[in-house]
């Protein structure tokens, strides 16, 4: 969201409940779509004015990479850099020919290796301005040492939580 708004665009967030809205809008989030309460078809067509959005980007995959397509406007593009709901994603092929809508995937790895040593310098030059007005910060909510994984794991994968948990490396 912060790149959004740096950038000039606008941010629709989509979680699965209420427990991380504030902290978007905190962050300036634009609009949010609860799918535990709302259809995301239907709300992005109401926030778009039912132009739907020129991009998308999904970490999740599955069914919701699916209603992401639907959510698409005219030549409207998906970037898919995840697989959370680790399950096969299924899309009527006309809900990508009548938008015109490109799905692409991104994997770090593949793209670092594509990219010039001149290239990937101004990259992480940019990242570097970029970390160090702000833009990256993240909260951290709590720290564990790695005798204490067990807990750290649990941390993490607790409903609601919001910031991040970390694993400090040589700290008992």
């Amino acid at each position: 969201m912060r790149l959004g708004k740096l950038c000039g665009f606008r941010t629709l967030c989509v979680v699965r409940s209420d427990s991380n809205s504030d902290e978007l809008r905190a962050l300036g989030a634009d609009a949010i779509v609860e799918t535990n309460h709302e259809d995301l078809i239907s709300t992005v067509s109401q926030v778009t004015s039912g132009q739907g959005v020129g991009y998308a980007i999904d970490c999740v995959g599955g069914e919701l990479t699916a209603d992401v397509v639907r959510c698409l406007g005219l030549r409207g593009r998906l970037l898919v850099y995840g697989t959370l709901a680790n399950s096969p994603v299924s899309i009527p092929l006309r809900d990508l020919m009548m938008p015109g809508a490109e799905i692409s995937g991104f994997l770090l790895p593949n793209w670092l290796g594509a990219q010039s040593p001149l290239r990937l310098l101004g990259v992480l030059r940019t990242v570097k301005k970029l970390m160090a007005r702000g833009l990256f910060d993240t909260e951290v909510t709590e720290t564990f040492g790695l005798s204490d994984v067990s807990d750290a794991i649990a941390a993490a994968t607790r409903q609601g939580r919001t910031g991040k948990v970390m694993l400090a490396i040589g700290k008992a």
